[in-house]
């Protein structure tokens, strides 16, 4: 029982609740595995925006909108066929199928977990957001603060294409140490990796230098956020990193 919790509130609109939350204590709430699990004691409002985000998509051959009230089972059992990269991203950011049905997707870009396979492929894909401000703000993963209200994020179909995911894990249902997304944008490869680290790192390779030096530069600049622990050295991770950069080129290049 999460002793410290005092309101519950239900607004009636996405308005309402960005309003709402900016009292202290506050914090959104949809499917409440994150927050009903870390019980963080300086939260005592629980603004419930479930039923106000849309749990479907729409767009057409350029873009995707997804609506932030989607779930990860929703993109997991959909399969490549239908999400590509997302699919498996999301089956594999969350070992759980109970509780990837409560998980959704603005909830996880929301929790900014690195080591999630998912928001490390976002990252890599540049997707946009679409917050819930009067007019309908967009802004990208890097701009993104903690008190925004995520209601829809749009994703290049083109990039979505030409996406993959490598992670190194000590089990395949254990969060990973290293994982690494490539998106082709263009005559270029973006590139993100997380793991057991601060943060996630970004970097971009022409499509036509993924020759051993440039993959090793690009590779150094990613592992930059890690250090050494008992997964093992950063110069170790570093070369997990190269080795998965290699692996997503030749795959989606």
């Amino acid at each position: 029982m999460w002793t410290g919790i005092k309101d519950f509130q239900n607004p009636t609109s996405l308005a309402a609740a960005y309003q709402a939350a900016r009292a202290p204590g506050s914090a959104y709430i949809t499917g409440g595995t994150y927050l009903l699990a870390e019980r963080p004691p300086d939260v005592s409002t629980l603004i419930n925006i479930k039923p106000l985000l849309a749990a479907e998509f729409s767009g057409g051959d350029q873009a995707w909108e997804l609506g932030a009230g989607m779930t990860l089972q929703q993109l997991a059992s959909g399969g490549p066929g239908v999400w590509g990269a997302l699919a498996l991203a999301a089956a594999n950011s969350c070992a759980s199928q109970n509780i990837r049905n409560q998980r959704t997707l603005g909830g996880e870009v929301a929790r900014g977990r690195t080591d999630s396979d998912l928001l490390v492929l976002l990252h890599a894909l540049k997707v946009r957001l679409t917050l819930a401000t009067p007019d309908d703000t967009e802004g990208s993963l890097d701009s993104r603060d903690d008190g925004d209200l995520i209601s829809a994020i749009k994703v290049e179909r083109e990039a979505l294409s030409k996406a993959a995911v490598e992670r190194f894990a000590l089990l395949p249902s254990a969060r990973p140490f290293v994982v690494v997304a490539g998106a082709c944008h263009g005559d270029q490869l973006n590139l993100a990796a997380g793991g057991a680290t601060g943060r996630i790192a970004s970097a971009g390779l022409a499509i036509d230098g993924l020759d051993t030096q440039a993959v090793e530069a690009v590779a150094k600049v990613l592992a930059e956020p890690f250090t050494s622990d008992h997964h093992g050295s950063r110069e170790y991770k570093q070369a997990l990193i190269g080795t998965a950069i290699r692996r997503i080129g030749s795959r989606v290049c």
